[in-house]
């Protein structure tokens, strides 16, 4: 029984040295202004740093005329453009602007 108590004890110190520090990757903010190859940005949830990226647009689909209280409230009059996303190269960030190595 003592030399289990032992490799359990070596075990316990060595979680530390095993364990690995989490970082967080995913950053997002609303763009609120888009000019050349300058992103005005507002609400980051972190830093963003220099590397690839992703632009969506989130939102951007018209709601059609039915608004009464029936089945068919909602639908959809048009998708336009909600889902469109491009792969960005960012160049330089602060907290308000990012910019990009090419234009959108």
């Amino acid at each position: 029984m003592k030399p289990f108590i032992k490799i359990l004890f070596v075990l316990l110190l060595l979680i530390p040295v095993l364990s690995y520090s989490q970082s967080v990757i995913n950053v997002y903010a609303r763009v609120t202004a888009i000019t050349g190859t300058s992103l005005t940005i507002t609400g980051a949830t972190g830093s963003f740093t220099a590397g690839n990226a992703i632009v969506m647009q989130m939102q951007d689909s018209t709601i059609g005329t039915n608004t009464g209280n029936n089945t068919g409230f909602g639908n959809l009059a048009s998708i336009q453009s909600a889902g469109v996303s491009e792969v960005v190269n960012i160049t330089a960030a602060t907290a308000s602007t990012i910019t990009l190595s090419a234009a959108l």
